[in-house]
């Protein structure tokens, strides 16, 4: 099914219904699986679960990053001769995240350095360390705006289009405050239907403190990338101020030169 034959299956009041009722729950008052059931039947056409969202292939040239603050991970590798890539990679001991749930890991990363750097709250004078990662093998992402595919859209199917956008992006952008935990439960809902489902990868989505997005990896899709670079670096006056630039080979740190280093962080600006 073509997104336009999609969309002509689709009401848009109806859909718009449906979003506005699901927004209304009182989401501790449901299981997961009947909130996944109201989440399928917003998407579904004749009323099996269909995908509006289209995959993408994010190829290997491309670079992300990941932050640590407080974290000097050259110290700490002079210091016991050991590398660790972990300390990077994620926590031993996850909490339930955007995208993964208690106890399962999952990798986040940042497209550019500006968001991870906001995305991890990092303070004026905060020595933080960044790890740059490269992918072994395409990966198969989701994206989750259908916008993206405009170009394919009759017009007269955008404004249900845009509903089904603003309905995805206003949960995968919104603030989990006071650990509202019932926020990062719809979103691993989002979570199991388009990735377990639909056998993908991650997500590429909108990151939730500007205009740049963010890379999720599942946790069984994590071996796809690998730890390529490393810096530590300070935060001065919305400045980075690079303490050390490394290159990981064969599982060394290698100091780099300036022209490299110039030419990897400026794929992260």
């Amino acid at each position: 099914m073509n997104i336009n034959e999609y969309f002509s299956k689709l009401s848009y009041k109806e859909v718009m219904t449906k979003i506005n009722n699901f927004d209304n729950l009182k989401f501790e008052d449901y299981t997961d699986n009947e909130l996944l059931k109201k989440i399928i039947d917003i998407f579904a056409v004749d009323n099996k679960f269909n995908n509006p969202i289209y995959t993408i292939e994010v190829p290997t040239n491309e670079y992300y990053c990941r932050i640590r603050k407080n974290y000097d991970f050259v110290e700490e590798y002079l210091k016991n001769k050991k590398f660790d890539q972990n300390c990077i990679f994620g926590n031993p001991n996850p909490n339930i995240g955007r995208m993964n749930k208690q106890g399962e890991n999952g990798l986040y990363l940042s497209k550019k350095l500006r968001t991870a750097i906001k995305e991890c709250r990092v303070k004026k004078n905060q020595i933080f360390t960044c790890g740059i990662f490269k992918f072994n093998e395409p990966l198969n992402l989701m994206l989750t705006y259908v916008k993206n595919k405009y170009y394919e859209l009759d017009k007269k199917y955008e404004t249900t289009a845009k509903l089904l956008n603003d309905f995805l992006y206003k949960y995968l952008t919104m603030e989990n405050y006071d650990n509202d935990i019932q926020i990062y439960r719809i979103t691993n809902l989002f979570n199991q239907l388009f990735l377990d489902y639909l056998k993908k990868d991650g997500y590429l989505y909108f990151s939730s403190v500007d205009d740049s997005y963010n890379l999720f990896l599942k946790e069984n899709s994590i071996s796809k990338c690998s730890l390529a670079y490393i810096f530590v670096g300070k935060y001065v006056e919305q400045n980075v101020q690079i303490m050390e630039f490394i290159k990981i080979e064969n599982g060394n740190l290698v100091p780099k030169d300036v022209l490299e280093k110039n030419e990897i962080l400026s794929k992260l600006i």
